[in-house]
């Protein structure tokens, strides 16, 4: 698991039609009990699935906790620590820029 630096999931209802936020909440309750029986602390039992929170196209970075919301030209629309969001300004430096003009 320290080789991973990205995770994620691709529920895009291609091949099954979920019962939403159902469907979520197992997923996020079978994972949790899974990272706890492997070893990370047990206060994750104490995270409940809110089914409000997660949106499409997020990268969370595993090294320093970090969630970023990027759009399709990968600028960082926002930046989340747990589920603290970062100021603009302390994402502006981070802001990807084109080398190849």
């Amino acid at each position: 698991m320290e080789k991973i630096k990205f995770f994620g999931f691709d529920m895009d209802y291609t091949l099954a039609s979920y019962k939403s936020p159902q469907y979520e909440s197992l997923a996020f309750g079978i994972l949790r009990d899974r990272l706890v029986e492997i070893g990370y602390p047990q206060e994750l039992k104490n995270f409940q699935y809110e089914p409000s929170f997660p949106v499409r196209g997020l990268w969370f970075d595993t090294l320093y906790g970090t969630m970023l919301k990027l759009d399709q030209f990968g600028n960082i629309l926002i930046c989340l620590r747990g589920f603290n969001t970062l100021s603009p300004e302390v994402t502006k430096s981070q802001k990807f820029i084109r080398t190849n003009s």
